[in-house]
């Protein structure tokens, strides 16, 4: 029989064997499950602790103890990628490791096809592991739980150090910067997951956009300084130098990426494998005649050659002072002022580093080398007289603005020139110095360029025409700054940081050039839009005039006078309104100075560099200074008779002012009137109302030619 009792002790014992089958039923539903973390973790400390207890994981669980993390973000949630110790013992490559799985450079989509060959250049695969520390295991820490089964393949993230993290997806397998990671979390609570990977994130990167912008060099204009865009051009990234030395070879192609330009010609790269890489363009293709290396021979498995990626714009650099504007500036690898074979580097010289978060950008100009003929010299010439056109056009009217030939009635530019208050930080005045170097530098060039090569064709007129420019520049560069730096065709390439030289040696440099040109160019030309042997004749008078040289400016100036060439006009205003008539010397469309200076000029179509009208005031003044008063007479009273202004009677008191009140009269914004003022000490009566000083009888030197060359001083005043 059961008594009492013995159904009690059945009961439990049925009880106890209910609830072990359930025990055992719920450890076999849950043994595969994440194993839970107790939700106890409040601190940094806590989950380092909780993961010291997990098999090989001693070393990242002890520096991330020392880690700062605050119980915010703890309380927020994060997702930490751990690392086993196993990374940090090895440091040769860990291409072979058990737990990395290499992506390819084909394994997802790209718009660049890549070369099959070589090594895939994924940073996770061929660096070793860094020391953990406090800081760069922050890289490992993502805010927030992440739920990798929502993120897309290519997404990123951003751990709390900042890093990027690009996660890739293949089938059920995930890569965190190239790194596998372990499907199973090591541990999860309500704040806090935990992967693991391989191997520390700190050395890997993202994959990376590279855009590369491709320049036809041949195509360059003074707008352009690069030259023009090249669509539908290749362009190639390789991972070493000696992949590219081994395609140039004509073996098999061992580039990474290559794709084509666009109608823009940019050259964009996606979804590339992080890592350094080297840029060419173009260089695969047999027919191709634009090139971005040069003068290439082969060393040690190595392409050496010259590259550049920046044009000449104005006056070559002395290292290579035979090139043009539009030329390729060849880097003076070695420093020594030439460029020769030492200057040679390993190809390509343009590298690119891919970047965690946006675009890295290049460039590459594709061209010729540029080489000698005579149409690089007429152009050079023609980038002479441009340059000398815009120097004389800021000069002319500076000196209208300082003489009050011409006055400015609002705060412009101009006002500065005004009232004399200009410093030599001011743009007109750096560019007038900076334009007259380059003309002198154009002239040079082609003086050295044209003495070097035999059987050129006029090579007297091509020199002839380089040293009456320079002569002219050099005049009025005394004339307005005092002392300068004097470089010709034989220093100009090694004198790269010149003294200013005096002003009387200057001028008898200026006059040997102007003598020079007189002998060589023709008796007239066809059109007075070029100079002729009188217009340098005219400047050589001028240049007299400036040394003092009384006597030698009337005789110069008397042989144009009695050619019988020229003659006035029937009134002053008809001067002006062609290049072609008996007055004109030397003269050119006004417009070709710009607008702005047709505006000043009176809107006049013309503007002379010489006319005779100059040159009867050239002999005038000379004559003054000698004392022949009746001869200075008769060559202003022809002007005043030509304008309809009342005939003069010259005195010994005041032949000065009245010459200056004819030239201001007759030459008003030509160019002339304030350095009529210093030569003839009339400055400081004239203009002390307006601000002037003695020091402002020369501009400064401008601030830009002071930093550039440590051998310039400034001028006194300024």
């Amino acid at each position: 029989m059961n008594s009492p009792k013995t159904k009690q002790i059945r009961k439990f014992v049925i009880l106890c064997l209910i609830g072990c089958l359930l025990t055992v039923l719920s450890c076999n539903k849950n043994k595969d499950q994440v194993p839970a973390a107790n939700n106890d973790i409040k601190t940094i400390a806590d989950l380092a602790n909780r993961l010291k207890t997990e098999t090989g994981l001693s070393t990242f669980s002890n520096v991330l103890k020392q880690a700062t993390i605050t119980t915010e973000d703890i309380n927020a949630g994060i997702t930490v990628l751990a690392v086993p110790d196993t990374a940090f013992v090895k440091t040769a490559s860990f291409a072979n490791s058990s737990k990395t799985t290499t992506f390819s450079a084909t394994s997802t989509s790209s718009n660049a096809s890549a070369s099959i060959s070589g090594n895939p250049n994924n940073y996770s695969d061929t660096v070793a592991s860094p020391s953990l520390t406090a800081v760069n295991i922050k890289d490992h820490i993502i805010k927030g739980v992440v739920n990798f089964s929502q993120i897309q393949s290519g997404g990123r993230l951003k751990a709390i150090s900042g890093k990027i993290i690009q996660v890739i997806k293949s089938n059920d397998s995930i890569w965190l910067n190239g790194l596998l990671m372990e499907k199973k979390a090591l541990l999860q609570s309500d704040k806090a997951i935990v992967y693991e990977l391989p191997r520390s994130l700190t050395n890997t990167h993202p994959r990376g956009t590279i855009s590369i912008a491709v320049y036809n060099a041949t195509k360059w204009v003074v707008d352009k300084p690069q030259g023009v865009p090249l669509p539908n051009y290749p362009v190639y990234l390789f991972r070493t130098q000696e992949d590219y030395a081994a395609t140039r070879a004509n073996s098999t192609s061992r580039y990474a990426y290559m794709v084509k330009t666009d109608a823009a010609g940019n050259a964009l790269f996606t979804d590339v494998l992080p890592g350094n890489y080297y840029l060419s363009a173009g260089m695969l293709n047999s027919t191709d005649t634009l090139f971005a290396e040069f003068r290439t021979k082969t060393s040690n498995n190595l392409l050496l050659g010259l590259s550049s990626d920046t044009l000449i714009q104005s006056v070559p650099p002395p290292s290579q002072l035979y090139d043009l504007p539009g030329a390729f500036i060849w880097p003076d690898a070695n420093g020594d002022g030439q460029i020769d074979d030492n200057d040679l580097q390993v190809l390509p010289i343009r590298s690119v580093q891919t970047l965690d978060e946006g675009t890295a950008v290049s460039r590459i100009l594709v061209g010729k080398e540029a080489s000698f003929n005579l149409n690089t010299l007429d152009q050079q010439v023609n980038i002479m007289y441009g340059n000398f056109g815009t120097f004389t056009a800021n000069r002319v009217v500076a000196d209208g603005y300082m003489s009050q030939d011409a006055s400015s009635s609002v705060a412009d530019a101009w006002t500065q020139f005004n009232n004399f208050t200009f410093t030599p930080a001011n743009s007109t005045i750096t560019n007038i110095w900076d334009r007259a170097s380059s003309a002198i530098g154009a002239a040079n060039w082609i003086i050295k360029m044209v003495n070097q090569h035999s059987g050129i064709a006029n090579a007297a007129s091509y020199i002839a025409q380089a040293k009456l420019v320079r002569g002219i520049t050099y005049l009025q560069l005394v004339t307005y700054f005092g002392d300068v730096p004097l470089l010709n065709e034989t220093n100009f390439t090694t004198d790269l940081m010149p003294s200013r030289k005096s002003q009387s040696d200057v001028l008898n440099f200026a006059a040997q050039d102007l003598n020079a040109a007189a002998d060589a160019l023709p008796n007239g030309v066809a059109g007075k839009s070029s100079p002729d042997r009188w217009t340098a004749y005219a400047a050589l008078a001028r240049v007299y005039l400036l040394k003092n040289d009384y006597a030698n400016a009337k005789l110069t100036s008397d042989k144009i006078i009695n050619t019988g060439t020229y003659a006035l006009t029937r009134s002053s205003e008809e001067v002006f309104q062609s290049a072609e008539n008996s007055e004109q010397l030397w003269a050119i469309s006004s417009p070709y100075l710009g607008s702005l200076f047709k505006a000043y000029f009176y809107d006049r179509p013309v503007f002379p560099y010489v006319r005779f009208a100059e040159v009867l005031l050239i002999n005038a003044e000379a004559n003054i200074y000698l004392n022949d008063l009746t001869r200075a007479q008769a060559m202003l009273n022809m002007l005043q008779l030509r304008s309809g202004r009342p005939f003069l009677q010259l005195s010994t008191a005041t032949s000065k002012e009245i010459f200056y009140t004819v030239l201001k009269a007759e030459m008003p914004r030509e160019g002339d009137s304030f350095a009529a003022l210093q030569r003839l000490g009339l400055a400081a009566q004239q203009l002390s109302a307006k601000g002037y000083k003695s020091y402002n009888s020369v501009l400064p030197v401008p601030l830009s030619a002071l930093n550039q060359n440590p051998n310039l001083v400034q001028n006194p005043g300024y």
